[in-house]
């Protein structure tokens, strides 16, 4: 799907990694003020909703692929219990929700497609999954969309997909028709 693969020139993108650094450097900063207003028995939970592609693999400015770039995303918690240090856990944001209820002392919803993060964060060592499974959707963008003022129809030349990362690789089916919806078995 990517055959028209613009060379920018490295320069070209200098600048915005470095006003992404100094938004990193922010979040940084504010997420420190955070921790220092509240006390030990208080969850901080900080993350994001995608990453961002900013030239590599030969696409322009934006979100979207199936690529890490776009999918990886910060995930920091902190709180009563939680084991400090970086987890190997594979997750995805739909593990947020049963996560927090049981944090509140509530059993995580039998419907819930996700899975609580807590056993992971209580130790380090606890691996509940090795793989995990995404989508996009392509709709071509309207008028009103807020990231088509950021990256113009970078989005709409990312086709529909169904993916599954795995610690040992990425599986993309695309859906080459943009605007189609997701693949159908």
């Amino acid at each position: 799907w990517n055959v028209n693969m613009p060379q920018a020139p490295v320069r070209a993108y200098s600048g915005m990694r470095q006003q992404r650094a100094q938004m990193v450097q922010s979040v940084d900063r504010t997420l420190r003020k955070i921790l220092a207003a509240v006390d030990d028995n208080t969850y901080v939970v900080f993350t994001s909703d995608n990453g961002f592609h900013l030239g590599q693999l030969g696409l322009g400015e934006g979100k979207g692929t199936a690529y890490d770039t776009d999918v990886r995303v910060p995930l920091f918690v902190v709180g009563p219990g939680i084991e400090p240090g970086i987890r190997e856990e594979m997750t995805t944001n739909i593990d947020l929700a049963p996560t927090f209820e049981e944090f509140a002392g509530l059993t995580p919803a039998g419907f819930r497609s996700g899975r609580s993060l807590v056993p992971s964060l209580l130790d380090a060592s606890v691996r509940q999954r090795s793989h995990v499974y995404f989508e996009h959707t392509s709709e071509p963008g309207t008028k009103g969309d807020p990231d088509r003022v950021r990256n113009g129809f970078e989005n709409d030349r990312i086709p529909s997909y169904l993916a599954v990362r795995g610690e040992e690789g990425l599986l993309i089916r695309n859906n080459l028709r943009v605007g189609a919806g997701p693949p159908q078995y």
